[in-house]
């Protein structure tokens, strides 16, 4: 069956959309750590922080997994890790141990579609087009990101456990993709290992060079750092009476529209400023967060989510950008894999990196603020230190 270019796209963000369900408990965070008084809060911010951790696993199992079963039975797996894990604690709450069971299946769901999504760009679309696409999946996922948590915050004000509900709207997003998406064709695949076999430092068909790992620990470094906005925000709203749930699921919304006006300037400020793209994000990063950790009205708070969420639109894609520059073709599923799994580690580890700074709350922010700067200058010596492909023929994510 001949698939229209348009409904090609479509489904592929159908595919990508589902991570940002991955969200849908940040804004009932606050109510949940009310619920569980007894248990230490770094341990119940892990229910926003576990999938991350799973997040960054998942790709490397599908990594792996693509090599002898076709793509599309990979959204069956992750569609039902998914769909279960994140409905699941909706019913069975009655302990912090049992969600974060459930949230740590959310993860590997997510960490099988993300990647996924994006290898199946790499597929389908060449040069420009590929580009833009990248974009593209980034601004639906932000879309879809301020959706769930808009719903999640409202279903959380008449308890906390009903944010999980949220989930069932992954479901016509994977049916859809299902019915629509072809299997990738190998002769693409072959021909587009040609296309990109001049890129620089391979050490050899499908290796992934070293200066890839350098980016993925920045990108590490950066995920522990951004992450006390997920994990403190409803914390600090909620125990300081500035809002109810419904208005957090709204403020996380404006840093989920953060994301997608990030996502959707990335192709045209990339032409600007290619890579030096990156750490000049993280300054406005560290801005947003360090604001909303000073901040007492919402509108000055949502204002520093808008920040903080136009630098994760923005870092994300570049750095898949100047990783993809640094690999083949065939290197390619596997540098996405490993770029996740860092994000996702340092994601997971953010609150239990921050007990030891102190309790959930301003100081916290201001902290993680301070660590994105310094990271830019870091990520500003690495980019000299290591070149890359800026033709356009390689950047593809």
């Amino acid at each position: 069956m001949k698939v229209s270019r348009t409904m090609l796209k479509l489904a592929i963000i159908c595919i990508a959309i589902d991570d940002a369900a991955n969200t849908a408990s940040n804004p009932a965070l606050g109510n949940i750590l009310e619920a569980f008084k007894d248990v230490a809060p770094w341990i119940v911010q892990l229910i926003v922080t576990m999938p991350g951790l799973f997040v960054g696993i998942g790709p490397l199992i599908y990594a792996i997994g693509v090599r002898y079963t076709k793509k599309k039975t990979w959204i069956y797996i992750g569609g039902i890790l998914l769909l279960v894990g994140g409905l699941m604690p909706t019913w069975l709450h009655s302990s912090v141990g049992l969600i974060l069971i459930f949230r740590a299946m959310v993860g590997l769901g997510c960490g099988i579609l993300t990647p996924m999504a994006v290898d199946l760009v790499v597929d389908f679309f060449e040069g420009k087009e590929r580009h833009n696409m990248m974009g593209y999946v980034s601004a639906f996922v932000g879309v879809s990101a301020m959706l769930y948590q808009t719903i999640a915050g409202y279903l959380a004000g008449i308890q906390w456990n009903y944010c999980f509900l949220t989930y069932i709207l992954v479901a016509p997003w994977l049916i859809f993709a299902l019915i629509v998406l072809p299997e990738p064709k190998i002769y693409r695949k072959d021909a587009l290992e040609a296309a990109t076999s001049h890129a620089p430092s391979i050490l050899g068909s499908g290796r992934v060079p070293g200066s890839v790992f350098v980016y993925v620990l920045l990108l590490f470094l950066f995920f522990i750092f951004w992450m006390v906005i997920p994990t403190n925000a409803a914390i600090i709203l909620v125990g300081e009476n500035m809002a109810v749930p419904a208005q957090i699921g709204l403020l996380f919304a404006v840093l989920s529209l953060g994301n997608v006006s990030g996502a959707a300037l990335f192709g045209h400020l990339f032409k600007i400023f290619k890579h030096s793209l990156l750490p000049l994000s993280y300054i406005v990063g560290a801005a947003g967060i360090f604001i909303c950790s000073q901040a007492y009205s919402l509108g000055l708070f949502a204002f520093g989510m808008f920040l903080a969420g136009l630098t994760m639109g923005i870092t994300i894609p570049a750095t898949n950008a100047k990783v993809n520059s640094l690999v083949t073709y065939s290197a390619a599923s596997k540098a996405i894999g490993i770029t996740f799994f860092g994000y996702g580690i340092g994601a997971f580890l953010s609150p239990i990196v921050f007990q030891f700074v102190g309790l959930p709350g301003r100081f916290v922010v201001s902290v993680g603020a301070v660590g994105i700067l310094v990271l830019c200058i870091v990520t500003f010596l690495v980019n000299k230190a290591i070149p890359s492909d800026t033709s356009g023929t390689n950047i593809t994510i």
